[in-house]
This record gives C-alpha cells, structure tokens and sequence, in this order.
C-alpha cells in the first residue's frame, strides 16, 4: 500500500521541532548572502569572497552553536551543502524572498521578489519544517503597492498549504517619505510616532485566516 506522506503533515509537530521544550523559539537566521559577504570582504580586507567562503562560515558558526539553537533559518542553496552535517533536533526554515523592486511614484516603495514561481514547491521537497518571507510593509504605502505585497503574502500561504509547509512571515518596514530619511530633521522622532502604525497594522492585516500564517 503506498502512503502520501504529505498527508501525514503534522502543523503543530513542526512549530514544537522549530522551540525548546518550554515553548521558546529559538532560531539562528543565517540566510544571509549579500550582507555577508559584504562584512566578510570589509573583515578579510579581500574583493574575493566566493560562495564557498560564505557556506564556510556558515558551517563553522552551525557547529558552535548547534547546541545552544532549537532551529535555523538558512537560504536553499546553503542548506543543500550542509544538510548532511544538520542536528536532526534542530528544525529548519528556508528563505524564500530574493530581495525588492522600487515602486510608486517616489521609486522608495518596496515590492518583494521571490527566487522563482515554484520556489515554494521546491523548499517542501526539501523535507524542512517550512520557509520563511520577508514581505516589505508599509501600510500607508500606494494602494497598488499594498495590494500587491497583500495578493504575494496571500499566494504564498496558499501554497503552503498546498505542499504541507510551514508558513514564517517577516514583515520589514521601510523609510518612505521625505521627514523619514536619515539626516532629515526630527526623523527619529516622526519615525517612533509612526512606527506602532507601520508595525502593527500589517500583523493584524496578516494574522487574517485568508493568509494561513504560521509565524510572525
């Protein structure tokens, strides 16, 4: 008799492998690419940083901490090399977004791009417990900005659903108007205002059932 074994997918059981026993998430992000190298080539004083280099570093810092982490958050080619050396105990999340276009009429707001229209698919052949998007927020942004961040968030949680993975949302705000750029005058102060704003009314847009969110 052959079993689905996407039938068997256990919501609950993959949060628990992703926290410690009392409930605490605990979550190393090393799916960091671009940030990386950049610190790497400004620590080595070197341009040549490889992808070999980056996985590297990667290894080293999974080894330290291997027993200190319940989870870790890796980009998908990483987590190809050094699958083999992973804690099985340690659940695993991988990202999903590439990075953003501008838009609006400013060029400053954000759309989140994804690595491909089957990335989602291709993460849950992986067998880890879910992926993870950072979706770039700003609530006061254009009608047609919002809208399409809302529509992306919503087609990715579908398609969890549909494969059986967990769903981690990363909601990033970002600088959009003139008073909130760095070096504007009182920016820090406009910005604390806004903020509660800019953070909160995303999560309550997203914690919808529309969404199927696992995790914020």
């Amino acid at each position: 008799m052959k079993v689905n074994v996407l039938n068997k997918f256990d919501k609950n059981g993959s949060l628990k492998k992703l926290a410690d026993q009392n409930g605490r998430y605990k979550i190393l992000a090393l799916d960091h690419i671009s940030s990386l190298r950049k610190a790497l080539v400004t620590l080595s004083n070197s341009r040549d940083v490889t992808d070999s280099d980056l996985v590297r570093i990667k290894e080293l810092v999974i080894r330290v901490l291997s027993k200190e982490i319940t989870g870790i958050l890796l980009d998908f080619d990483s987590y190809t090399k050094l699958k083999g050396q992973m804690s099985p105990a340690v659940g695993t999340l991988i990202k999903l977004e590439k990075g953003w276009i501008p838009a609006g009429r400013n060029g400053r707001e954000r759309i989140t791009t994804v690595f491909s229209d089957t990335a989602v698919e291709q993460i849950a052949r992986l067998g880890v417990c879910g992926l993870k998007m950072m979706l770039y927020c700003r609530p006061d942004a254009s009608e047609e900005t919002v809208r399409t961040q809302n529509h992306l968030a919503q087609s990715i949680g579908e398609q969890c659903q549909k494969h059986h993975i967990l769903y981690c949302l990363e909601p990033m705000w970002y600088p959009l108007f003139d008073d909130e750029l760095e070096g504007a005058e009182n920016s820090e102060a406009i910005l604390a205002k806004r903020r509660p704003m800019i953070v909160l009314n995303p999560l309550k847009e997203f914690a919808k059932p529309d969404y199927y969110v696992d995790l914020f």
